[in-house]
């Protein structure tokens, strides 16, 4: 008997979901537990499947931080066999464990990243979510993180030993991988996309002066912006597209593909950014990336290859430079397009992730 995990396609739980169920198609001579967002509406439910769990061997995995306290509880009383192995999204769970156990953590960020990432998390909340994630490390067996950035701050910040340490990578969570050919063009589309589900933290004024500045070179230019709703004042401006796309709906997926296919150029101006699945889906529809070189976004990007990455100083005028040369060069551009569908193809094969998992697990 398994716990269905709820399918949730966007973001960290939609990287969390896709995971685990291949984790559990892999690991079929066990049952899998997956604790979700809003799945158990009491306690007592979620009790009920760890206690049929328990009479096996099992892993467990859980990212639900509101019954944090009851399942670290029940794994102290009861999964204290090194025949259980538990994988925890995050850090909430095993901060409340009282000594170290058979416990493996995957996150994408410590306290020290978002503090850099989100402005306006107070210095007492960033220091509430240190002490977190210091005693969950102090308390887990090994752990698993997604970028660079995320495994040198656990290195430099909290001690983690370095061989302890294992690197997934950012992955792009669609049911099927689109199977497309990336044919080159004889000229560019003219149609920039920029996603973002928060605006100021991604930038979004940038994308729309960088935009205004290089309609003085090409008329036919277009903006697209899916995510969070921009402003009122850029809702009005000429060639400015705004998509409302949920890929948690039933026809969301293909909206996104149908967008992704629109489109020959993403930009990520964000000055600080944890890293973005958006450039690895992108990628898989043949579309570069122009970011800037900052936090963990060059996990996400080959650079000249895959994409372009910009100096973290880099000015409008800079990005205007780069895409005027890069649309002039449609040879380069063919081959960005063509590195961004290899990277990405190479890098969101989920069952390779999940047994990447299960190995450094040792399951």
């Amino acid at each position: 008997t398994t716990v269905p995990p709820e399918r949730k396609t966007g973001g960290w739980s939609g990287m969390c979901s896709y995971l685990t169920d291949s984790i559990r198609t892999l690991y079929q001579n066990t049952e899998v537990i997956i604790c979700p967002e809003k799945s158990f509406s009491r306690w007592n439910m979620l009790h009920h499947y760890l206690k049929k769990l328990i009479d096996g061997y099992g892993l467990v995995t859980t990212r639900d931080i509101r019954y944090s306290k009851q399942i670290a509880c029940y794994i102290e009383k009861t999964i204290t066999s090194d025949k259980f192995a538990v994988l925890s999204f995050g850090t909430s769970l095993v901060a409340e464990l009282n000594e170290k156990n058979n416990i493996t953590i995957l996150t994408d960020a410590f306290a020290e990243n978002l503090k850099m990432a989100f402005n306006n998390i107070s210095p007492s909340e960033v220091k509430r979510l240190h002490e977190i994630d210091k005693k969950a490390l102090n308390n887990s067996k090994k752990l698993i993180v997604l970028t660079e950035l995320v495994k040198n701050t656990a290195i430099s910040v909290y001690n983690y030993k370095k061989d302890k340490i294992c690197k997934l990578g950012a992955f792009a969570y669609f049911d099927t991988i689109p199977d497309i050919k990336i044919i080159d063009i004889s000229k560019p589309k003219y149609k920039l996309l920029f996603i973002s589900m928060d605006w100021k933290r991604r930038n979004g004024d940038f994308a729309v002066c960088l935009f205004n500045a290089l309609l003085s070179c090409y008329k036919d230019l277009e903006l697209h912006i899916s995510g969070h709703k921009p402003p009122k004042d850029v809702l009005g401006l000429a060639g400015v597209i705004t998509h409302d796309i949920n890929k948690d709906k039933p026809d969301g997926q293909q909206r996104l593909f149908d967008l992704y296919q629109m489109c020959d150029l993403l930009i990520s101006p964000a000055q600080y950014n944890l890293g973005s699945a958006a450039i690895l889906e992108a990628g898989l529809f043949g579309v570069p990336t122009i970011a800037r070189n900052a936090g963990g976004i060059k996990d996400n990007i080959q650079n000249n290859v895959s994409g372009l990455l910009l100096q973290e100083d880099s000015s409008v005028q800079d990005w205007k430079h780069v895409i005027e040369n890069l649309y002039s060069n449609i040879d380069h551009f063919n081959r960005l397009r063509r590195g961004a569908r290899e990277y990405a193809v190479g890098s969101s094969n989920v069952l390779d992730k999940a047994k990447a998992v299960l190995d450094f697990m040792e399951l």
